[in-house]
């Protein structure tokens, strides 16, 4: 089951490459997501297979918690509109 106890680490390129074994380890055990930096700019993320699900109810709690500002609130409300038009109706199977 998902957990909202996901964390998120930055680490440099530079520590991830001869270690990435490890690192994927360290997603998995400690629930952390490293955002890989190459001279400060993020360029990927190292996420623990976990995490890429939750309930309706999981994310509910987790953005009573969160005070968005104006503008963010306003990217999010921009993001789900794109998200719910790039659904699809799920097929009726009792048709």
């Amino acid at each position: 089951m998902y957990s909202w106890s996901v964390k998120e680490t930055t680490i440099a390129l530079e520590s991830a490459s001869p270690g990435l074994a490890e690192w994927v380890a360290r997603a998995r055990r400690e629930h952390t997501t490293f955002v890989v930096l190459d001279a400060a700019v993020p360029v990927a993320r190292l996420v623990p297979t976990s995490a890429s699900r939750c309930t309706g109810a999981e994310l509910a709690r987790a953005l009573a918690t969160t005070n968005l500002s104006t503008e963010e609130a306003r990217a999010w409300a921009e993001d789900l509109g794109k998200a719910r038009a790039a659904l699809s109706t799920p097929e009726d199977k009792w048709r």
